[in-house]
């Protein structure tokens, strides 16, 4: 795994159709699509320490979203987000 940066505040909706949520984007990655920490997590002590350092509690919602690198490459790209009511 390996950090590309952090974008905060992403918005959900348009000003015609807003959201009642908005994604807070904590943490941006690339990663092996066989990663278990991140496409495997449940039980996953080292996920659950990686949320606790980026200081996640249990009443938060995160969502985490994946996308392909490139076309011929198995790498990911991966942000973790706060979902949050407007």
């Amino acid at each position: 795994m390996s950090r590309l940066g952090c974008k905060c505040g992403a918005i959900l909706g348009t000003s015609d159709y807003p959201s009642p949520y908005s994604l807070e984007i904590f943490y941006a990655m690339t990663a092996d699509a066989k990663d278990e920490m991140v496409f495997a997590p449940e039980g996953n002590e080292e996920l659950r320490q990686f949320l606790e350092q980026a200081g996640y509690t249990r009443s938060d919602r995160i969502i985490c979203l994946s996308t392909c690198a490139g076309d011929a490459s198995t790498t990911r790209t991966v942000v973790f987000a706060y979902i949050l009511e407007n």
